[in-house]
């Protein structure tokens, strides 16, 4: 267990879990990955510990991804023991067990502003939106740089208003495709944002900022994925 540091500065450190479902062939792949995201989704309420979870249809890149990932579920713990728990609830491996192409499980400790809507993601401008999750992979000394870039982005006063919540740290990457690049390298750092609109998102991706985490000098691999959340009926109500 465990996991490196997340962002620094203040907040409330907080674990993500974030579970992307591999496609598989014909329209029974796609009924059964859907069915899965949803089954996963669900299953915040069934675990303690669980401050929020977020799922959804998405896409992965650049080409040279390890296979197309076509659904995403981010589940938010308080703790690593929490999510522990999580994941040994039989219904959390029978959900993902149950896809043939399997899974991919990025891990990491990050912290979140340490107010109840972001922390929870909750209120109205969180019923939907868009997250991209970027995880890295390369030789010792990446997640300290990938973690000074990632503030330098953060510190840009263009990006402030475009960007919801950034989550990122030193990644524990697990399941079938974990010895694939960018994984299978001595460190692994996964960044999350989160953007209220497409366009917000684009503008935040293209920003030089940006692109010099993804272009850290120690980047041997990377994975991208944007999951678009999907607006929840009475997400509002429950808390």
């Amino acid at each position: 267990g465990g996991g490196g540091g997340g962002g620094g500065g203040g907040g409330a450190v907080v674990v993500e879990r974030v579970a992307l479902l591999r496609a598989g062939p014909g329209s029974e792949g796609a009924a059964a990955r859907a069915r899965a995201c949803d089954d996963l989704w669900g299953l915040q309420y069934r675990a303690r510990g669980v401050l929020c979870a977020s799922a959804g249809p998405g896409s992965s890149g650049p080409a040279g991804a390890p296979g197309a990932f076509s659904h995403g579920v981010h589940h938010r713990f308080k703790d690593w023991e929490a999510l522990r728990a999580f994941e040994a609830d039989p219904a959390v491996a029978e959900a993902e067990g149950a896809l043939e192409a399997g899974a991919l499980v990025v891990r990491w400790e990050g912290r979140i502003e340490n107010d109840i809507f972001p922390l929870f993601q909750r209120g109205d401008a969180w019923d939907a939106g868009l997250e991209r999750l970027l995880v890295l992979g390369g030789a010792e000394g990446l997640a300290d740089g990938a973690a000074r870039n990632v503030e330098a982005l953060l510190a840009s006063a263009d990006l402030a208003p475009l960007i919801q919540r950034v989550s990122h740290g030193r990644a524990e990457p697990s399941g079938g495709l974990s010895g694939e690049p960018p994984f299978g390298s001595p460190e692994a750092y996964a960044v999350l944002l989160r953007c209220r609109a497409a366009a917000d998102l684009d503008a935040v991706t293209g920003h030089p900022g940006w692109r010099a985490v993804a272009g850290e000098a120690s980047v041997s691999g990377a994975l991208e994925f944007t999951l678009n959340i999907l607006p929840v009926e009475g997400a509002e109500n429950v808390m």
